[in-house]
């Protein structure tokens, strides 16, 4: 049709005007056209479904219906009734992104045509209840059966993961970075291809652009809840790789018979080493696919909970002054990634956590004047008070080290 129609089009280089154009077709075809809509949603259907079904074809994917009710808790409780690792799972689905911005500008090609053919061969009362057609095909096939299903199943993804074998599927960011690419695609489209349409009737139009607002709110809700499970994940990881690595005698060295002989200046402990490493890789997949408002506050929000997760950890420890040099490297190099996170809350964050660190290498009778600096700066005395109860000597000369005086407000 679109050949036929391009070619009668040249033939008819004298009429300039679209509309009158567009009149004589409809005068020529009347009789072909009564049922032209429903031809026009068909094929809509026939080619837009074709174009999912080869792209999940290629990704070796059998689409299925999703469900919400917990499938995922299910999956994930009898792989750990069995012992399955997720790293030696079958479920291939959440090995990658199945959103595909070339499949996008495919179905949005066809849609672009079928907008042009319906303002060529609608009557122009039709021209809104026909546009509005040619929309839902859009938003169902591109927007639901494809980036809806493609971030539902990554979030499925991510309640399967279980960080006591991996880290995070790092592959949401690039999820959320095609769902955006893609939902911009779907935009641009319904500006220039159905408004024309459907701005022959105002509630038509309205209509529209509510819908559109409504789908731009649950699929930004939908990849935030994704960004915050990934969250939730690094962090699980990196709490799991102190739990379970992190020796007692990596900061009381004399317990394990190496006395003094750590040297100021070596390197980081083997642990921190481990997460250095994992959260660089993180940082750099998340500036790889994220951009905008979403890197800034990921990237914030990680560096406030792999603090918080830190602080707590070294909690759980007792620092002689040879293994408090092992730990200020430590922080010392947890720091340094923390720079990288373009976050000034962040940046304070570490700042303090380095300064409570260093507490751990006073001698006890300066102890007290370093506090009162700290206090001077705006530390909180209980965090101070915590940190200088995880001293080795703390007992023997609890006198000298307990916190006095005030904070400046």
């Amino acid at each position: 049709m679109d050949k036929l129609l391009k070619e009668l089009s040249d033939e008819l280089t004298i009429i300039t005007d679209p509309l009158q154009l567009s009149k004589l077709f409809r005068e020529l075809f009347s009789g072909f056209l009564t049922d032209y809509i429903q031809r026009e949603t068909e094929w809509l259907s026939r080619h837009l479904n074709k174009h999912l079904t080869q792209f999940y074809e290629s990704r070796g994917h059998q689409k299925r219906a999703l469900s919400t009710s917990g499938l995922a808790d299910l999956k994930r409780d009898l792989k750990a009734k069995l012992r399955i690792a997720p790293g030696e799972r079958d479920m291939s689905d959440y090995e990658g992104s199945l959103l595909s911005e070339e499949v996008a500008v495919n179905i949005i090609e066809d849609v672009r045509k079928a907008a042009k053919r319906c303002l060529l061969l609608s009557q122009p009362s039709e021209f809104a209840e026909n546009g509005k057609r040619i929309f839902t095909h859009l938003y169902h096939f591109l927007m639901v059966d494809h980036v809806e299903y493609g971030v539902t199943l990554a979030l499925q993804g991510l309640q399967v993961a279980d960080v006591r074998y991996l880290a995070a599927n790092l592959v949401y960011f690039s999820v959320v970075h095609d769902a955006s690419s893609i939902f911009q695609f779907f935009g641009k489209t319904v500006d220039e291809s159905i408004m024309p349409l459907v701005s022959t009737s105002p509630s038509y139009a309205q209509d529209v652009s509510s819908k559109r607002v409504v789908i731009q709110m649950e699929l930004e809700a939908k990849l935030q809840l994704g960004l915050d499970r990934c969250l939730n994940l690094i962090v699980g990881h990196v709490q799991h790789i102190l739990s379970t690595e992190q020796r007692k005698t990596d900061f009381r060295p004399e317990l394990s018979g190496q006395g003094g002989s750590i040297p100021v200046g070596g390197p980081p402990s083997n642990t921190c080493q481990r997460i250095v490493n994992y959260l660089t890789q993180v940082t750099h997949e998340a500036r790889q696919h994220l951009d905008g408002q979403n890197l800034k506050n990921f990237l914030a929000e990680l560096g406030v909970r792999v603090n918080r997760a830190l602080v707590d950890h070294f909690y759980g420890f007792t620092f002689s002054d040879t293994g408090g040099f092992v730990a200020m490297q430590d922080v010392t190099a947890y720091r340094e990634v923390a720079k990288h996170l373009g976050s000034p809350v962040v940046d304070r964050l570490f700042d303090v956590l380095l300064k409570l660190m260093n507490l751990m290498l006073i001698k006890p009778e300066n102890v007290q004047q370093v506090t009162q600096d700290y206090l001077q700066s705006g530390i909180p005395r209980e965090l101070l008070q915590g940190f200088i109860q995880l001293r080795a000597d703390y007992k023997q000369t609890k006198t000298q080290l307990d916190v006095t005086g005030k904070p400046v407000r």
